[in-house]
């Protein structure tokens, strides 16, 4: 599709998904230097840095260490390891990734786990990136009726998270958004 435009001459700038917080900062500084907006750009990206690291320092380190599932999909169970962009968000709070003991290169930092497993790990910390309904709707409910999974500390402490899906998903302008979720979540634990 982008030779099209390019034939049309409407430059186009592909920009691919972020491994990392810092890259998806760069993307939003060249996206805004592509559209003559560089300095809002920074601004933005300023303003970010500025959220995020407040929300994370408002989190506090008492939970340091603490087992956390990211659900991506329940059906199979895929969740995203430390070494996804999702994972290194997660990872500003020095949560522990239950994920991160299967994860192979092969999969790309997506692992798909056993039910067995994750009830097994006993997350403290259940985040739902499946939780509306075009994505799973797999709500803090649904995962408690879940069988065995009324044992794990997450579903015992009411510390299952459904996490608003498009900003789960995103790495924009919206991340802070994001990050003060999970900020809310780590605040919570007991």
């Amino acid at each position: 599709r982008s030779s099209g435009m390019t034939k049309l001459g409407i430059p186009v700038l592909i920009e691919p998904a972020v491994s990392s917080l810092d890259a998806a900062y760069a993307q939003i500084q060249q996206v805004g230097a592509a559209t003559g907006h560089a300095a809002q750009a920074a601004t933005v990206v300023t303003g970010m840095k500025q959220q995020i690291a407040a929300d994370v320092a408002k989190a506090g380190t008492a939970h340091k260490g603490a087992p956390y599932y990211w659900e991506l999909s329940a059906s199979p169970f895929y969740s995203a390891a430390s070494s996804t962009f999702i994972g290194q968000v997660v990872g500003l709070f020095g949560l522990k990734n239950i994920a991160d003991a299967v994860s192979k290169p092969a999969d790309g930092g997506y692992p798909q786990l056993s039910q067995e497993y994750i009830v097994t790990a006993k997350p403290q910390i259940i985040f739902l990136a499946d939780n509306e309904a075009a994505d799973g709707g797999q709500s803090p409910a649904v995962v408690a009726k879940r069988p065995g999974w009324s044992g794990i500390p997450a579903v015992q402490d009411n510390e299952v998270i459904g996490l608003n899906d498009d900003i789960a998903s995103r790495w924009g302008p919206r991340l802070p958004q994001l990050v003060a979720e999970i900020a809310a979540a780590v605040e919570q634990l007991h």
